[in-house]
Order: C-alpha cells, then sequence, then structure tokens
C-alpha cells in the first residue's frame, strides 16, 4: 500500500507541476498576444492619420486653382490669351 500511494503522490506532483507549466505558458501567450496587439492599434491609428491626410489632399487637388496650377506646371497648359516667356 506504501508504494501505490507514493505513486499517487509522484502522480498527483507531476500533474500539479504539468498544469503550472501549462499556465505560466498560456499566461506568457497571452501576454504577447496582448502585446501584439496594442502594436497592430497603434500602426492602425497612424495608417487612419496618413488616409486622413490624403484624402484632405486629395479633396484639395480637385479645386479649380489645383487643377489649373497642375495644368500649367506639368502640362505646360496656358489660358487663352496668355504669352509664355522662357528666361533659361
Amino acid at each position: 500500500m506504501r508504494n501505490s500511494e507514493a505513486l499517487s503522490r509522484l502522480l498527483l506532483v507531476a500533474l500539479l507541476l504539468y498544469m503550472l507549466f501549462s499556465f505560466g505558458a498560456a499566461r506568457f501567450r497571452l501576454n504577447a498576444a496582448r502585446q501584439e496587439e496594442r502594436e497592430l492599434e497603434a500602426a492602425c491609428a497612424k495608417l487612419r492619420e496618413e488616409n486622413g491626410q490624403l484624402e484632405r489632399e486629395l479633396e484639395a487637388g480637385r479645386s479649380d486653382q489645383a487643377l489649373e496650377d497642375l495644368a500649367r506646371d506639368r502640362l505646360g497648359l496656358v489660358l487663352p490669351g496668355e504669352r509664355i516667356y522662357d528666361f533659361h
């Protein structure tokens, strides 16, 4: 009977150690997942801000003045009656 009692205690200790290790590993994975979540939320917030800035720039680029400036600067277009002087 003494051997079976010792074996039972040994199994109980082994089971408790396994449970403790499993809990620790799960806790570690949970903390890592929470850290990753915080990092992803920060990256998402940064992308939202960049997206907002791009939307504002896009909206500003749709104005008549912005389109005219673009046509003049990039395409070299002029309004009727204007003269171009090139000093290069």
